[in-house]
């Protein structure tokens, strides 16, 4: 078996908290030939770290807010919202998480 990256996880859109639109943020990594690798936006890691809120997620949230965007985030966030095809639970435990979020990081 040919492995290149080390361990990864693959994930249901369904399951995930990104935005529709997160494809037109990400940035195509141009060290590679024959390989396509996208790294998301900033903001884009900010939101999807919402869901969980641990220790680890705090930290990183602190360390990329400094260079994201506020108002991007925010639109992210509604995007999020705004998603008919999230499971319920997965909506849920960002809706429960999203006023920490915003109290804790002034967004």
């Amino acid at each position: 078996m040919f492995r290149l990256l080390g361990t990864f996880d693959f994930l249901d859109y369904e399951s995930t908290i990104l935005s529709p639109t997160y494809k037109r943020r990400a940035k195509k990594l141009s060290n590679y030939d024959y390989l396509n690798i996208y790294i998301l936006a900033p903001e884009d890691f900010i939101v999807s770290k919402i869901i969980r809120l641990s220790k680890k997620d705090i930290s990183d949230i602190e360390i990329l807010l400094k260079s994201s965007d506020i108002n991007l985030i925010n639109q992210i966030i509604n995007e999020v919202l705004d998603r008919k095809d999230l499971i319920k639970n997965k909506r849920e435990g960002f809706i429960k998480n999203l006023k920490l979020f915003k109290e804790n990081f002034y967004v």
